[in-house]
């Protein structure tokens, strides 16, 4: 069996294509792999969502805040 980072799931295609695994062999090795699902932690979007804090401001707010005067040319720096 070749060494485990060829099958990492984001590269294992290109190892693949490469000739540095066999398909089969990866096939193989995701067959033998335990299920893991009683570890799984499943959760909702919608209670993560309840979950989560109201911004202080919006986006909008900050805009205005930020404008600058279209007058000032000297480009925020603070001249004499």
């Amino acid at each position: 069996m070749a060494d485990t980072k060829f099958f990492d799931r984001r590269i294992v295609e290109r190892n693949i294509a490469k000739g540095l695994i066999k398909e089969a062999e990866y096939k193989e090795t995701l067959k033998k792999l335990p299920d893991d699902e009683p570890n799984a932690v499943w959760v909702e979007v919608e209670t993560l969502e309840a979950e989560l804090p109201e911004p202080e401001e919006t986006f909008e707010e900050e805009d205005e805040e930020s404008t600058v005067d279209s007058t000032d040319n000297s480009g925020g720096a603070d001249v004499p």
